[in-house]
């Protein structure tokens, strides 16, 4: 009695709470953590009182007193039955259901005999097992073998018995039910087994699956640990010294009579099944003895998987013990306790009652028993908690047995289990304010505050708590205080939000602008350091809260720049953090921003010169990276400055290769790039190479410049880039001053600029010649006269170059004295030569030409005395008809003097009148009258008339019709351009028109 003496003096502050109930359901107004629904009305069919219930799977099996095993099940709706015995005096003792459903063994007793049976689940006809004949089974394990996953289920199960023995059931699964008995469990008195639970813990690919054997007999609990396919196959090795026996003597003075494991429910029944159980209790008259379960450990100590284990002793629960409780069964937070008048309640934090429903509430009684057939029950599948009570079984709703544990935890000062029972926000906010307090009272004012920031209620009030912290001068309590209450502020909240986290944000600062202080003293902390990342990390955080233009005046005012540049990214904001690094001169990072896809591209032409004066290098190759290409004209404004001689050096030369990539590789053509091209080129003397072969390759696919000539002459001009004054003097067709500009630099250059004319002015190409051998003849020639031979061959080779466009009549009138020929007498015969090779050349192509004349006219004279042989069934091309038949009346007058067919040279043939009329109708007006006109006098005229006259006139009409082919003439080409509609169809197409 000592023992249990200290445990009720342990807990004799706790006040049990009953609340009966008094309703047919057993719930009440004002809301009870548990109720009663009637789950089946007249379970028994007809077949007797119950005297057994049992459930798994959502199937309920009920024993009665007429010896049938009802099967209610709920899943497909059936009622199945069988019955155990004929014989009235035969009593059913113990059921016994596996979790799954699938396997029942019954103890039957007929007078001292005892039976058991076993039912499988098709639930046919009853199987007794021989070898448990005469043995009392007061309890069974039911094993789980390893193969589980693959749809097993339970093939084994572990008998406890009266006599302490423990017997293994083996290969149910496949209806070969092996018996034998395991081992005896040793005992003081007559104390049967009177509970069992199998616990598998799994294994692994190379090792056979651990199981844990709990069992129950009078007041010691057995606990064997060890591995094997099954708990059977486990305890077979028991005698070996393979298997951990351990022996807990529990703190009870008489025996226990029920052991109860609880395992979450879970939807899939296999999952339920192996779902690890995460507490126990055993039932006794000393009370409940309960505690927790950990199985995801290694230990070889079975003790290790029962954890906080105490004594509920029974005075605290059953004051009064008028009666015994009948049967025990737990939910996640209470036990649940059956006896003959009540149902009982107890939460297991507070081990207070919370709860009582007397059976008379809702159970009525029964005829033909002597008691009231009641029993209690749990399915471990889905975790539904029945009650037997005459012939209806009831479901305790337990959904809402969660709802007070939020007050048993806070009330043990417990506030981190407490949170999470929480439903309403008035709740949270008790256990906010309560733990605060309490931290507020330890001078933990950091975390106080930050609960404070959580509650949510009016009181205390935002001012009140903020005018309390501010009190004490603790800016990071203050800061974490208005953290919190950021976090608790919802899309409604957007004012309160806004003033919220401006404050912060300026206490953020303040704290970052004092560590920076400390800093540069060197009495900072690594942890004050972080303070700059704070401020960084809270403009992420809150930037959809603070409003912008406050936020950026109290950056600026703090002069916190880098800060600036952080929330201009935060809030996507391009071109403000574009801004921002432009005056910090951060080039590296603009470009990283500008290259993104998003980026706005007007950006890069905003910000194109800040970047060419800041890194003109790394800005022309973004340019020229760019994709899509950037628009070189929008970029002109910011490369225009580049012009001058007095900007940057490196910057121009950038400038003109990006110029140049445009020209070149995008073959961009708009004049004003090449233009300015031409600008950047003329400016440094050592790109003239490039500027001449730019001004000489910049033309379009008709040859004319895609520059403006005038303009990059007074450039070049101006920067005095005399080869290019050349080029462009002869581009604008001054080519008189082009040439006076060559012959400033060579003659060799003069020469090369005159063989570029290919005008149709022979004056002026004579012209450009003689001004070359004019320069040539000043600079060489003597004064008196005496010319070198030299000087006559330099002529000479102007004369061939210019391909006879300056002769020798020109070139000797430049000479002002000729008193010796000798030095011309070369030149003078070459040139003779050449005239008389010139001569013979125009000779043979007359005599080509007259030759040619001749034979074209042999053969039209040819021409006009042909004859064209033609078939029988050769037919006129203009009417279709035979050439043997008379034309159409409407091709107009035949017969006479008119010929009756024509042929071409092109294979057509035509009747007479037929060629008349196609011959009218491509012809003019003027030109149809004659054609009308001829073919009716001829038509009329005899062949016995004048035959002058008759030649006559088919000679002028075959000059109107037989000139060319009607259907091959260029008169039929030109119809393509002719409209189909006349002015004579303006009325009718005016018809057509849409109003």
């Amino acid at each position: 009695m000592a023992l249990l003496d200290e445990w009720n003096q342990e807990i004799s502050g706790i006040v049990a709470e009953s609340n009966v109930s008094g309703s047919k359901n057993g719930a009440e107004a004002t809301g009870s953590l548990f109720s009663l629904d009637i789950r089946l009305d007249f379970a028994s069919q007809g077949r007797g009182h119950a005297v057994g219930l049992a459930c798994s799977s959502s199937k309920i099996f009920l024993a009665t007193s007429k010896n049938f095993l009802i099967r209610h099940d709920e899943n497909t709706g059936s009622i199945s039955e069988v019955m155990l015995s004929k014989s009235h005096e035969c009593k059913i003792r113990r059921l016994f259901v596996d979790p799954c459903g699938h396997h029942i063994l019954v103890l039957i007793q007929q007078g001292l005999y005892l039976e058991t049976y076993y039912i499988g689940s098709d639930f046919s006809k009853p199987v007794p097992l021989k070898d448990l004949k005469g043995i009392n089974v007061t309890s069974v394990a039911w094993g789980m073998q390893t193969a589980l996953t693959r749809g097993a289920g339970y093939s084994s199960a572990v008998l406890g018995t009266d006599t302490g023995e423990v017997y293994g059931v083996s290969n149910i699964m496949v209806k070969k039910i092996i018996v034998e008995r395991l081992l005896e469990i040793p005992r003081k008195g007559k104390s049967p087994i009177s509970g069992m639970v199998a616990i598998p813990l799994g294994g692994s690919t190379t090792e056979a699956q651990r199981h844990l054997l709990l069992v129950l007999c009078g007041t010691h609990l057995h606990m064997f640990l060890g591995r094997g396919e099954t708990v059977v196959s486990m305890l077979q090795k028991a005698g070996r010294g393979d298997v951990i026996t351990k022996l807990f003597d529990l703190p009870i003075e008489r025996d226990a009579a029920q052991i109860q494991l609880f395992r979450p429910p879970t939807i899939s029944s296999r999952e339920a099944v192996l779902a690890d159980p995460t507490s126990f209790a055993v039932l006794s008259t000393s009370g409940i003895y309960y505690g927790g379960v950990k199985l995801r450990q290694q230990t070889d100590d079975p003790m290790d998987y029962l954890t906080s284990h105490k004594l509920l002793p029974c005075g605290v629960f059953n004051r009064q013990g008028v009666e015994q409780p009948i049967s025990l069964a737990m939910t996640q937070y209470h036990i649940v306790l059956l006896y003959p008048s009540k149902l009982q309640f107890i939460n297991i934090e507070s081990r207070a009652t919370i709860q009582e429903i007397l059976v008379e509430s809702f159970a009525s009684p029964m005829r033909g028993a002597a008691a009231l057939p009641l029993g209690l029950c749990r399915d471990a599948v889905d975790g539904q908690l029945l009650v037997l009570a005459g012939d209806d079984v009831y479901e305790i709703d337990h959904s809402n047995e969660d709802r007070d544990m939020w007050k048993i935890f806070l009330s043990r000062g417990d506030y981190k289990s407490a949170l999470p029972f929480c439903r309403t926000a008035s709740q949270r906010n008790a256990a906010y304010l309560q733990e605060a307090e309490r931290l507020f009272a330890e001078q933990d004012y950091k975390q106080a505050a930050t609960l404070f920031g959580k509650c949510t209620s009016h009181v205390p009030t935002f001012d009140e708590i903020s005018l309390r912290l501010m009190g004490l001068g603790d800016g990071a309590a203050m800061r974490a205080f208005l953290e919190a209450r950021l976090s608790t502020l919802g899309k409604n909240d957007r004012v309160q939000s806004t003033m919220v986290s401006t404050w912060l944000l300026e206490l953020l600062l303040d704290n970052a602008n004092k560590n920076a202080l400390l800093k540069n003293t060197g009495g900072v902390s690594d942890q004050e350091e972080n303070s700059e990342d704070e401020v960084k990390a809270f403009l992420w955080k809150f930037v959809r809260i603070l409003d912008s233009k406050t936020t950026i005046s109290i950056l600026e005012d703090y002069g916190r720049h880098d800060d600036l540049i952080e929330y201009a990214r935060a809030r996507g904001d391009d071109e403000a953090e574009v801004e921002l690094l432009m005056r910090k001169g951060d080039a590296e990072r603009v470009f990283e921003i500008l290259r993104k896809p998003s980026v706005n591209r007007e950006l890069v032409y905003k910000y194109a010169g800040n970047l060419l004066a800041l890194a003109p290098s790394q800005t022309v190759f973004s340019w020229m990276d760019a994709s899509p290409p950037l628009d070189p004209l929008r970029l002109l404004p910011s490369i225009l400055p580049y012009a001058d001689q007095r900007s940057s050096q490196s910057a121009r030369l950038e400038v003109a290769r990006y110029l140049k990539f445009c020209v070149e590789v995008r073959g961009v053509v708009e004049p004003a790039i090449h233009d300015f091209y031409i600008s950047i080129l003329c400016i440094d003397e050592k790109n003239s190479a490039e500027l001449l072969q730019f001004i000489k390759q910049s033309k379009n696919p008709f040859g004319a410049p895609l520059y403006d000539p005038v303009r990059a002459l007074r450039l070049c001009s101006l920067w005095q880039r005399k080869d290019a004054i050349v080029l462009l003097l002869s581009e604008v067709g001054m080519w008189n001053e082009a040439i006076d500009q060559a012959l400033s630099i060579s003659i060799e250059y003069a020469k090369e600029i005159a063989s570029e004319y290919q005008g149709d002015d022979d004056d002026l190409r004579k012209g450009i010649w003689l001004k070359i051998v004019k320069h040539l003849i000043s600079q060489e020639g003597s004064e008196q006269g005496h010319w070198t031979r030299d000087l006559v061959e330099s002529i000479g080779g102007i004369m061939e170059d210019s391909n006879e466009s300056v002769l020798i009549d020109d070139v000797l009138d430049l000479f002002p004295s000729l008193q010796k020929m000798g030095v011309f007498k070369s030149l003078i015969c070459q040139n003779l030569n050449k005239y008389s090779q010139s001569i013979d050349q125009k000779k043979r192509e007359m005599r080509i030409a007259s030759e040619s004349n001749r034979k074209l006219r042999m053969a039209v004279s040819h021409l006009g005395k042909a004859k064209v042989r033609a078939s029988p069934k050769s037919s006129c091309i203009s009417c279709a008809r035979l050439l043997t038949e008379r034309p159409p009346t409407a091709a107009g007058p035949t017969g006479g003097s008119l010929p009756s067919i024509y042929t071409f040279p092109t294979g057509n043939m035509y009747h007479g009148a037929c060629l008349c009329f196609e011959a009218a109708k491509l012809g003019t007006e003027q030109s149809a009258a004659i054609i009308k006109k001829l073919s009716k006098q001829l038509a009329l005229a005899k062949t016995t008339s004048e035959v002058d006259t008759i030649d006559r006139l088919k000679s002028e009409l075959e000059k109107e019709i037989a000139v060319q082919d009607p259907f091959c003439s260029e008169n039929l080409a030109m119809l393509v351009t002719k409209p189909f509609t006349d002015d004579s169809c303006s009325e009718r197409a005016t018809s057509w028109s849409i109003k």
